[in-house]
């Protein structure tokens, strides 16, 4: 009977934007006095092998590839960083390129 969900070893890249009411799940948990863990971390914890996230706030918008999960740590290793209206090459085992000319920062 298929399984009514993805199990994280057949997941090879999660893509997650930006909103303006839960940003900080999407992000690396902020050090501070208690770090919660956030949907970055948790997919560095389970392996998923490369996370792109898509930062649509307008004090720093842009697209950054992580990857090399370390699980134990839940973390990622940083492996590319784009701006806005730059070109963003995803490397193998995608392999390819897409334009973010027409991507804004969201409005405040």
């Amino acid at each position: 009977m298929p399984r009514p969900h993805l199990l994280p070893e057949q997941i090879g890249l999660v893509v997650e934007v930006t909103s303006s009411s839960n940003a900080h799940n999407d992000r690396r948990p902020v050090l501070g006095r208690r770090v919660k863990p956030t949907k970055w971390s948790g997919y560095a914890r389970t392996g998923v092998p490369y996370y792109v996230l898509v930062d649509r706030d307008p004090r720093n918008p842009g697209i950054t590839l992580f990857g090399e999960p370390d699980r134990k740590e839940g973390s990622y290793a940083v492996l590319g960083e784009w701006k806005f209206g730059d070109q963003v090459r995803l490397p193998n085992p995608f392999g390819f390129d897409f334009r973010t000319s027409t991507w804004k920062p969201r409005t405040a």
